[in-house]
This record gives C-alpha cells, sequence and structure tokens, in this order.
C-alpha cells in the first residue's frame, strides 16, 4: 500500500499575489507610522529641552537683574546713611559754634533740599528698575506661555496622527 503514494507529490499552496501584496502594504504603513512617531518623539524632546534652556535663561537673567537692584538698593541707603550721617555732623557743629539761627536754618535747608532730591532721584531710579523687572518678569511670563501653547498644539497633533 506505501507503494501506491510513493509517485504521488505533496501539494503546496501558492500565496495568492492580492495578499501579498495587501501585506506589503500594511508593513509599509507600519514602518511609515513608525517613522512618523520616532521623529515626533524626537521634536517633542527638542522642544522640551529648548524650554528648560529658556527658562533657565531667563531665571539666570532675573536674578542678576534682582542682584544688580539689590546691590543698588544697597548703595543707595549706604548713601542716605552717610548723608544722615553728615547732617548730623553739621547740627552738632552748628550747636558748637552757635551759629546764627538764620544762618543754620539756611544750611539745613539747602541739605534738607539736596537730600530731598537725592532722595527722590533714589526713588525714581528704584521705580525704574522696578517698572523694568515687572516688565521682564512679563516677558518671562509670555515666553512660558508660548512655549507651552507649542508644546499644547504638538501634543494634540501627535493625538490625532496617533488616532489616524
Amino acid at each position: 500500500m506505501e507503494e501506491i503514494y510513493i509517485n504521488v507529490k505533496p501539494v503546496h499552496p501558492e500565496p495568492s499575489t492580492n495578499h501579498t501584496g495587501l501585506r506589503q502594504c500594511f508593513v509599509a504603513t507600519i514602518v511609515c507610522l513608525g517613522l512618523l512617531s520616532v521623529f515626533l518623539l524626537v521634536g517633542l524632546i527638542t522642544l522640551v529641552f529648548l524650554y528648560h534652556h529658556s527658562a533657565r535663561e531667563a531665571a539666570a537673567e532675573f536674578s542678576a537683574i534682582k542682584n544688580n537692584l539689590t546691590e543698588e538698593r544697597d548703595r543707595l541707603n549706604a548713601n542716605l546713611t552717610a548723608k544722615i550721617e553728615e547732617l548730623d555732623r553739621l547740627q552738632t557743629l552748628c550747636k558748637q559754634n552757635h551759629h546764627s539761627a538764620h544762618e543754620a536754618a539756611a544750611e539745613f535747608s539747602a541739605i534738607k533740599n539736596n537730600l530731598t532730591e537725592r532722595l527722590q532721584d533714589s526713588d525714581d531710579k528704584l521705580s525704574s528698575m522696578t517698572e523694568e523687572r515687572d516688565r521682564l518678569n512679563a516677558n518671562l511670563t509670555a515666553k512660558i506661555e508660548e512655549a507651552l501653547a507649542r508644546l499644547q498644539t504638538l501634543y494634540k497633533q501627535s493625538r490625532v496622527i496617533r488616532t489616524v
């Protein structure tokens, strides 16, 4: 009985060309989507890096401005203290030398006016520095919001692409 089946060739079905073409299409689609995902991930990582880099630069700039303002304030306070000491010294000298009340009043008035002008100048400088600080804070906030908006847009785009 085995001799009967010796000349029989086994049948191997040939794959259909329609299935092979469809399979190649699916493989190409999967490869394209995989590459797109990799590029989107690289773009997202780049945006995060750039955001953190710009945030660090803005923080360093803000810190430098804050330090400059602090130094300026300390310098102005030291100057004011020196002027007050000068005023006290002059008052003591006036009492010791018994200047006339009119001359002393004129001198004190001049010193007071001088100190008032310097104090006003100091206040003006401090106000302008505060405005600059506020402007820089607003600029930093705007840049951060812009970066967040870009990241959210990219995220939404990546979700739309994933769902497609």
